[in-house]
């Protein structure tokens, strides 16, 4: 009988240790909640007559706040293809941003912000840029 005892004591024993080791090694794989971000965006003209500088602009927020010293990507799509990436830039300590560009077409412009380890990813309403 004490050979049981020793034995079921053992197992309790180690399966306390796994449970244990597999309570931190899980919370340690499990993602932290990431803080929700929205990035607006606008044109500065809506339609051109010819190819000319207009600008793209946004704000990347974090609630109200803005979101500074991060990566935004400029996507273009020209004549409703796909939408790939023009350019980057890293928004200033308000989280605005601005993109020159010169469309020589009806172009779609959207800002797409990755995300962090920390931040949620987001994209811009899309702008459209109408050549006349």
């Amino acid at each position: 009988m004490s050979s049981l005892i020793r034995i079921m004591t053992a197992v309790a024993i180690a399966s306390a240790a796994v449970l244990t080791a597999t309570g931190a090694v899980g919370a340690a794989s499990v993602p932290a909640r990431l803080s929700r971000t929205s990035l607006s965006a606008q044109g500065s003209l809506p339609w051109i007559k010819h190819p000319r500088r207009v600008y793209v602009s946004g704000v990347l927020t974090e609630g109200t706040a803005g979101l500074g010293g991060e990566v935004v990507y400029l996507d273009a799509s020209v004549g409703g293809g796909s939408f790939s990436v023009l350019r980057q830039s890293t928004t200033n300590n308000a989280g605005k941003i601005q993109f020159a560009v010169w469309p020589t077409g009806t172009t779609r412009y959207e800002l797409v912000f990755s995300g962090t380890s920390k931040l949620a990813a987001s994209r811009s309403p899309i702008i459209m840029i109408r050549m006349l």
